[in-house]
């Protein structure tokens, strides 16, 4: 039997908690998980309140593409 809460677990980052959709995006994009590294706090806040509007397993594609620039 598989563990159900496996989809709540929350990556972290630089010390903030990453939602589980956002983290697996970014781990998949390392200039992407690189560009958000980088950004000041405020700007890592500003992306964890949009990915935190976005299901687990939603597109994350178009937050990420935001951190290509």
């Amino acid at each position: 039997m598989q563990n159900d809460n496996r989809y709540s677990v929350i990556a972290d980052i630089n010390g903030k908690s990453i939602p589980l959709g956002l983290g697996v995006a970014l781990s998949s994009d390392l200039r992407a998980l690189s560009a958000f590294s980088s950004l000041p706090t405020e700007k890592q806040n500003e992306i964890l309140k949009k990915a935190d509007t976005l299901p687990e397993n939603g597109d994350f594609s178009e937050l990420i593409s935001s951190l290509r620039g």
